[in-house]
């Protein structure tokens, strides 16, 4: 996981209402196979970026890295809405709502940060 919890979920949870608009604005429909790639993916990333952790984590840490993740999430919504809303807007959802789940579960200690699990 990342430096600051909160604020990396305060981060998400903005993109995810956005994402959410947008599926509202296009009247897109949920694709349950596209949530499950978009939440397997981002278990993947978290497992290789915790292999990585310091180098992730320092990363992070710059405002202009922030700034264009953030740019870019939005990008990737508003061209997933504008091109295949369902199957983009679920995925990217489900890679978010993911991400928040996976962030609680290692605040309140009932998963291992990624940078603590088995190669």
């Amino acid at each position: 996981m990342t430096y600051r919890p909160v604020f990396d979920a305060l981060i998400s949870l903005a993109v995810f209402a956005v994402y959410v608009g947008l599926a509202i604005a296009v009247d897109a429909r949920l694709v349950p196979p596209a949530v499950a790639a978009g939440a397997l993916a981002l278990i993947a990333f978290e497992a290789v970026a915790g292999r990585y952790h310091d180098r992730v984590e320092a990363c992070w840490r710059r405002p202009a890295v922030q700034l264009a993740t953030v740019g870019g999430a939005l990008v990737l919504g508003l061209g997933g809405a504008l091109t295949a809303p369902d199957a983009a807007l679920s995925a990217l959802g489900g890679t978010l709502a993911t991400y928040l789940a996976l962030l609680a579960a290692v605040q309140r200690g009932l998963v291992p940060p990624p940078r603590a699990w088995p190669p």
